[in-house]
């Protein structure tokens, strides 16, 4: 049976998508300008209305069941078209926006892409925000897959036809060693790389994930292991203090190079540069505040 259109206030809407969004009660009150009894009063509501839970309190915040993972895409959609309608001219203004964008950027994102996005921010408006999830949990990944996320950084084209992804260009792989190391002098070379002992970024991480794919699947690159780590941030001291190598993005290899005694190498073998894409849900597409934040990325990652 359809449900009956004039039966249904159209407002709470606004307070699911929030829920949704910012995962606890209290914060979805705050983003609507709502109390929490207001809010809490519109949930149980909402519940009526779709006859499902919705949502289950746990001390992480409010889970959405099965119905609610079901229900976001059409209802952000719809929501988006809605605002279109009443007011097509609207832009994003980040100067007067308090938008939280949340995003699954990994450790090499946040090294090289956040200190300039935060940066922007601070220019373009005092109440942005941004949080950054691990990109070591894949329930955050999931959360990309339910429009629950605003981007994902990763090495692979997205498998699933509700997301959207652009590709920016690859990122070069080098060597890094210390600056003294007893063998290594100005060069090396690809019996250098299979002979020294190797310290290896072991964590999902899309820059080095990718790279152990195309060590497998491209050459079978075989590497003697000093020791896996799971903190990029700790791979430069081990560097310096150990005779171990490292092979990383060329970005990362510049950014430790200024700070620590640490030389670095072309990678000896052709295996070509690793893509990297930015990911989303299609349901975000137009959400003007989503549109502003890609576009934005996508002119750093042009020199990232």
């Amino acid at each position: 049976m359809k449900v009956n259109l004039r039966s249904v206030d159209l407002n709470l809407l606004t307070v699911f998508d929030a829920i949704m969004a910012e995962g606890k009660l209290s914060r979805a009150a705050e983003k609507l300008g709502m109390t929490q009894s207001a809010a809490s009063s519109a949930l149980a509501r909402l519940r009526i209305t779709f006859d499902d839970e919705l949502f289950v309190r746990t001390r992480q915040g409010m889970v959405p069941t099965h119905k609610a993972q079901e229900l976001i895409q059409p209802i952000r959609q719809g929501l988006a078209c809605i605002t279109d309608a009443l007011d097509p001219s609207q832009e994003f203004d980040p100067s007067t926006s308090k938008r939280a964008f949340k995003m699954v950027m990994g450790d090499y994102g946040e090294l090289l892409l956040l200190p300039a996005l935060l940066s922007i921010f601070e220019q373009s408006g005092k109440e942005l925000k941004i949080e950054s999830l691990s990109e070591r949990d894949n329930a955050n990944r999931e959360l990309v897959r339910k429009a629950q996320v605003d981007l994902l950084l990763d090495y692979r084209i997205p498998d699933d036809e509700h997301l959207e992804h652009i590709e920016f260009p690859g990122v070069e792989l080098v060597v890094v060693a210390k600056k003294n190391h007893p063998r290594l002098k100005g060069k090396l070379s690809v019996d250098d790389y299979l002979r020294e002992r190797h310290l290896v970024y072991s964590t999902h991480q899309f820059q080095l994930t990718g790279l152990e794919r195309i060590l497998e699947t491209k050459k079978r690159i075989p590497r003697k292991v000093l020791a896996e780590v799971t903190q990029i941030s700790s791979i430069p001291k081990l560097v310096e203090q150990t005779q171990g190598i490292a092979t990383v993005p060329r970005r990362v290899a510049e950014y430790y190079a200024r700070n620590h005694d640490i030389q670095y190498f072309p990678f000896p073998f052709d295996v070509g540069d690793m893509p990297v894409y930015m990911v989303w849900h299609q349901a975000l597409n137009r959400d003007k505040g989503h549109k502003w934040l890609r576009e934005v990325i996508t002119r750093l990652m042009e020199f990232a």
